[in-house]
């Protein structure tokens, strides 16, 4: 071999080392970032099931939390933040690899609370101008006209209809499931004369009996999410705008009685959960509502009896699960009234119908929750 030969072979051999070497580390660098990535995936996992555990916490309960744990060989620890209707998420994987080396993955989220509509009308117990669970007796000189055009104020009672005195008038149907009496005989079929009746129906007859759900104040709290609590009889007077919308009202529970005194207005929507008696000697008014539609935006919902007496005044949808009485003097209800009791009117008590709020009767026709996202990061 000449020595321009032997010095070519000497050179590949280097070129061909050095080759050798950087493919060696080529290989090993490869397999250090394809290690890596892997980390990296466990790590994103890790976040996710941690994005997945605040997002289950949310749909329980939509308040502020921290969580903590493991997924497979990773783990994570997640922190939810409430603001109003908004929930702002951060998830962060980590896991170590054989060196002690920490990869974090980190995912970011803003989730907005959102519920299904509000039902279209209040539920079936609620559509009448006055619905008694048991017998019905009108006395004195009963008023009830309709405001709504083309609405009957309609009367129904699941028991025995009494009427004495032929004074009273009502812009509607009665109906009753039990037995009917009127003294003098003629009033039975003077005092109903409802505005709208295409198909020329009595103006009193036998119905069947209406539903009217069981008075269950613990599910009733349970069903709705409570503003104020309160462990013992209250009282109300004066303006109060406690903030509530249709959409979203203020509920106030009273473990106790309510008693309305004075003067008192109320300005947007109002529930009065009541494990009492709501007794009222003065006004109970509705106020700006924020909202166009003619119909209540107060609700008093009284696990006892309801009384009005003298010459008060309620603008208000009234479910009463004893009896209610609306004796004496002149009181007026501007809206609804629902007992699951007897119902009593005497004097010259005067109901005006105004239809119940759909937004007032969520505890019957529950919305859906959800959350909506809005925003989404992953670094």
């Amino acid at each position: 071999m000449g020595k321009f030969a032997a010095i070519s072979v000497a050179i590949l051999t280097v070129v061909g080392a050095q080759y050798f070497m950087s493919g060696m580390q080529s290989a090993r660098s490869t397999n250090v970032s394809n290690s890596n990535s892997q980390y990296e995936v466990l790590a994103r996992q890790a976040a996710l099931a941690g994005m997945n555990v605040a997002k289950l916490k949310l749909s329980e309960s939509f308040e502020s939390t921290t969580e903590i744990g493991q997924h497979q060989s990773s783990d994570y620890e997640v922190v939810a933040t409430v603001s109003g209707t908004s929930a702002d998420i951060v998830s962060t994987g980590t896991i170590m690899n054989a060196d002690g080396e920490s990869f974090s993955y980190e995912i970011s989220a803003r989730y907005d609370e959102v519920f299904s509509p509000l039902a279209s009308a209040a539920p079936e117990f609620m559509s009448y101008a006055v619905l008694s669970g048991g017998d019905l007796n009108i006395n004195g000189s009963l008023t009830l006209p309709t405001s709504l055009v083309g609405i009957n104020s309609d009367i129904h009672t699941n028991g025995d209809l009494h009427i004495s005195g032929s004074t009273s008038s009502v812009q509607g149907f009665g109906t009753y499931a039990g037995s009917v009496s009127a003294n003098p005989a003629p009033a039975l079929y003077t005092t109903f004369s409802p505005v709208s009746n295409d198909a020329e129906l009595s103006s009193v007859y036998k119905s069947s009996v209406v539903d009217i759900p069981d008075f269950d104040i613990s599910a009733f709290v349970d069903a709705i999410e409570l503003d104020k609590s309160s462990e013992s009889s209250q009282s109300v007077s004066g303006p109060q705008n406690f903030g509530g919308t249709r959409e979203n009202p203020y509920v106030w529970y009273i473990d106790g009685d309510l008693n309305v005194g004075g003067t008192t207005v109320l300005d947007g929507y109002n529930i009065f959960l009541i494990n009492g008696n709501f007794d009222i000697k003065g006004q109970l008014l509705s106020g700006s509502t924020g909202y166009a539609g003619d119909e209540s935006s107060i609700a008093i919902y009284a696990s006892g009896k309801v009384d009005l007496t003298g010459s008060s005044t309620v603008e208000a949808q009234v479910f009463s699960g004893k009896d209610v009485s609306m004796l004496h003097g002149s009181p007026i209800v501007v809206g609804s009234i629902t007992t699951l009791g007897t119902l009593r009117l005497s004097g010259s008590p005067q109901i005006n119908f105004r239809s119940a709020s759909p937004g007032l009767t969520t505890i019957w026709q529950p919305r859906s929750r959800f959350m909506a996202l809005s925003e989404y990061f992953e670094k």
